[in-house]
């Protein structure tokens, strides 16, 4: 089984060091008291071959994990998209990132919509550092976003039944999060999915 993450989150260590854990919500509560979670080791990552730290390009890796995770109401798959998410498409973020006032222990989650590309290129916004690679979600008034401890969290769109995963939190404008024209900007899955499916096929 494997799973998706950006490189940086896992830099600067190797995968010997690393676990996935699924079915996590609140990180002061111990497993036996949330029965859900699994914890599982990560075998090997597969960072992609141009990725580029300084500027968060091709900022996505996969790692392959030791033990497959077993499914459940807490615990599921996400289906990887077949096109881009369009612009205004309300979709939802999740993290245990810095808040305004805290680092919470309960998992978060907000809608967002996601931002058109041209706009976000704009110099007022986050200007020519967005590749055709990125994506950017979040209100131009700012408020909700993205911050500090959420990089490799989702960007989830909701599809009649489905949920797709559209974008993996890769940065933003230092630690002004929430600012207006300052919308977190997350790894366009879309454009990755042939890499990862030919990832998944060579393990």
């Amino acid at each position: 089984m494997m799973s998706v993450i950006p490189p940086h989150s896992g830099s600067p260590w190797g995968p010997e060091d690393m676990s996935i854990i699924a079915g996590m919500f609140n990180t002061s509560k111990s497993g036996a008291e949330e029965p859900s979670r699994q914890t599982v080791k990560v075998i090997n990552w597969y960072i992609h071959e141009d990725y580029e730290t300084a500027i968060f390009k091709n900022d996505i890796a996969m790692v392959y994990l030791a033990d497959d995770i077993h499914f459940s109401p807490q615990v599921s798959p996400i289906c990887l998209p077949k096109r881009a998410a369009k612009a205004n498409k309300m979709c939802v973020i999740t993290g245990w990132g810095k808040t305004a006032v805290e680092w919470p222990d309960v998992l978060h989650q907000v809608k967002i919509p996601i931002v058109d590309q041209k706009v976000c290129r704009q110099p007022t916004w986050h200007g020519n550092n967005i590749t055709d690679d990125m994506l950017c979600a979040g209100y131009p008034e700012g408020g909700k976003d993205t911050c500090s401890s959420d990089s490799g969290g989702p960007l989830m769109c909701k599809y009649g039944h489905n949920w797709v995963l559209h974008g993996v939190t890769s940065w933003g404008k230092g630690y002004d999060c929430g600012a207006p024209k300052n919308p977190g900007v997350y790894t366009r899955i879309s454009s990755y999915v042939k890499w990862m499916k030919k990832i998944m096929s060579s393990v």
